[in-house]
């Protein structure tokens, strides 16, 4: 089903509202950014949420909380890249370090937020909702880069992506006095398409599934994690190959 009109300028960056029923994404049909939202199976009109000032380059809905008042998204204004919310159509900066931070999700329970930082490397961490000044660093490597933080939907586990080389993993998370995480899990996903700065993949309502991205070559062969290795030809003498294929009288 298509949810937008060709003519009302460029559409991106879709996320499901909690419900179900609405879907909110970027678009600039208005001749600047700002994040709409719009029913699946209703009227085929597009609301408003929010219209981004002069000087944003960038705005990416991200997470809604789970009682659907608060929408947690990302905002680039004169190339300083923040996390925001908006709360009955009032935005408000949540979260703003040098280097830039991107993708806030909510947890589950809508107390806490994680996100990527750019500040030392890629990294995840991890904040409570609303912000207390408190921040917990999720990864802890000085070799990899960690992208794109997902809770699962129970919240007892953190998923997010690592390279290189490109893999998921997992993390237990206690976050009932506190927050304490596990050792990481590296679970047997590799191979796909990774797009940061936007999360690529997604987990299923019952926890038991995800959703990625793999090239063609993998899903045809029906193996995972069994790179198809991009390749380019060259054809030499072509000329003769085409007469051979194409007589000419």
């Amino acid at each position: 089903q298509r949810l937008t009109q060709s003519l009302e300028g460029n559409n991106s960056f879709p996320i499901w509202t909690p419900d179900g029923n609405g879907v909110t994404f970027t678009s600039d049909r208005d001749g600047r950014l700002g994040i709409y939202s719009q029913s699946t199976d209703g009227p085929d009109v597009a609301e408003p949420l929010f219209l981004a000032d002069e000087g944003t380059s960038e705005i990416y809905p991200s997470s809604w909380s789970p009682d659907g008042l608060t929408l947690a998204f990302t905002q680039n204004i004169n190339g300083l890249l923040g996390l925001w919310t908006l709360t009955d159509g009032v935005a408000t900066e949540f979260y703003f370090v040098e280097g830039g931070v991107s993708n806030p999700t909510f947890s589950p329970d809508g107390n806490w937020v994680a996100y990527t930082t750019a500040a030392n490397g890629n990294e995840i961490f991890v904040q409570p909702y609303p912000a207390t000044g408190r921040v917990y660093r999720v990864t802890e490597s000085d070799t990899t880069s960690s992208v794109e933080a997902l809770w699962s939907p129970d919240g007892r586990e953190l998923f997010y992506e690592q390279f290189p080389p490109l893999h998921m993993v997992a993390i237990d998370v206690d976050t009932s006095t506190g927050f304490d995480r596990g050792p990481e899990r590296h679970l047997p996903i590799e191979g796909f398409f990774g797009v940061a700065p936007h999360r690529d993949f997604d987990v299923t309502p019952d926890g038991e599934q995800f959703l990625v991205a793999f090239p063609a070559g993998q899903i045809e062969t029906g193996v995972a994690n069994e790179l198809t290795n991009p390749q380019i030809n060259f054809v030499l003498n072509w000329f003769e190959e085409l007469k051979e294929r194409v007589p000419v009288d």
